[in-house]
């Protein structure tokens, strides 16, 4: 057959094994992809999540400020923030930053 051909018969035959091999490393990828999607798609659901609780917490915290008196508003947490605080990092700013005390 390769002599009606001039060895194309052959180039053909080598041109389909490599397009085999190509289309099986293809799939191994294209399977590897969907993996990761699937991954992705989990942790961007935990991602929206957690910043759908933070919302909620962040507005919860401005509901209860918004009944504390000014003084009252820098104690947050058990900590009790005073205004005139030194600011060791930028002298001559002192009473710009807060100290936990």
């Amino acid at each position: 057959m390769n002599i009606v051909t001039f060895g194309a018969s052959g180039r053909v035959e080598s041109a389909k094994k490599e397009l085999e091999r190509r289309y099986a490393v293809y799939q191994i990828e294209f399977t590897a992809l969907e993996r990761r999607r699937e991954q992705v798609a989990v942790q961007l659901e935990d991602l929206v999540t957690a910043k759908q609780q933070a919302y909620r917490s962040l507005r919860r915290v401005r509901q209860v400020t918004k009944s504390l008196s000014p003084r009252e508003r820098f104690e947050v947490d058990g900590f009790y923030w005073t205004d005139s605080a030194p600011d060791i990092v930028n002298p001559g700013r002192e009473g710009q930053s807060l100290v936990s005390v």
